[in-house]
């Protein structure tokens, strides 16, 4: 009885694991997993080879013929992925194996962030096996020329929207964050129906900051410090965060605007200098920026 308590949520795993590969390929699940390496350790030329007879495991390799000295080896299973990669220098080979977990169901944010993880640590071993190769070859050289590159394309969707937050301070982002929570609940509404919002989750993600570290910052400060903090802003970076507060002004249940919450953000635009009016015409473009490109 003691076995099966332990094998029954493994197979379990298991059985999900043939769920998700009967329907779509590894790349397929993981797409911005696999694409982040690629343009981390092959300068966006990694090719995926699934193995045969097994959807668990592929290869990536460079589609350069003069960059076929780097491999790296993905299975999955159990919700889990091992990278184990292989790179030779002056027929030196490093070899080396990383695990992480957490990979079933993982967002698109997740996905980079376990695989830029992978690449920095790939990148660090990669740079030492060079120099101890070289020094192994050439004792009396000085090794000063050998650097780690960051070869990512600078044209990487995820990062430009990131680097359009760069106008705000942390102190500016926790504070617009906080503020969003108190829209959220200007109707009563409990903390999770904040927290479980997606558009919340994700801008919190697109800030970089944590939703602890902005509740703290509300409590210990207060409501009048954080619009202090936003007091002035320029209306030109108001773009980029209104579909953030579109989002927390929505009624979960009927999926319309709640009028509570609408006018606390009024009130709070209106606080730190921004006007109803100017708000409205932003949405409305925003919105018909959407649907324009929706529609292509």
């Amino acid at each position: 009885m003691a076995l099966f308590l332990l094998i029954y949520p493994f197979l379990g795993a298991m059985i999900k694991d043939k769920r998700e590969l009967a329907e779509k390929t590894l790349e397929e699940l993981f797409p911005f997993f696999f694409s982040t390496i690629s343009s981390g350790l092959f300068e966006g030329k990694g090719e995926i080879t699934p193995l045969p007879n097994d959807p668990r495991c592929v290869n990536m390799m460079s589609t350069d013929p003069n960059s076929q000295n780097m491999i790296v080896h993905f299975m999955y299973s159990t919700g889990k992925m091992t990278m184990e990669l292989g790179f030779k220098y002056f027929q030196q080979e490093l070899r080396f194996q990383h695990n992480t977990e957490n990979m079933r169901n993982a967002s698109v944010f997740a996905q980079k962030d376990i695989a830029s993880a992978f690449v920095e640590i790939a990148r660090k071993k990669i740079y030492e096996h060079k120099i101890k190769v070289v020094r192994l070859l050439h004792p009396d050289e000085v090794v000063d020329h050998i650097k780690i590159e960051h070869p990512f394309d600078l044209d990487d969707p995820i990062d430009m929207i990131e680097d359009s937050y760069d106008g705000f301070s942390k102190d500016q982002k926790e504070a617009l964050i906080a503020i969003g929570y108190l829209i959220a609940t200007a109707d009563g509404s409990p903390e999770s129906i904040f927290t479980s919002n997606p558009a919340v989750l994700q801008q919190i993600r697109f800030f970089n900051v944590s939703w602890d570290n902005c509740k703290s910052k509300l409590q210990s400060y207060g409501e009048q410090h954080l619009i202090n903090l936003l007091t002035g802003i320029n209306v030109d970076s108001i773009p980029v965060i209104e579909p953030f507060f579109s989002s927390v002004i929505i009624n979960p249940i009927t999926g319309e605007q709640d009028p509570k919450k609408t006018q606390k953000l009024y009130d709070y635009l209106s606080a730190i200098g921004i006007s109803k009016e100017e708000y409205n015409e932003i949405a409305l473009k925003n919105k018909l920026l959407m649907q324009m490109f929706c529609e292509k």
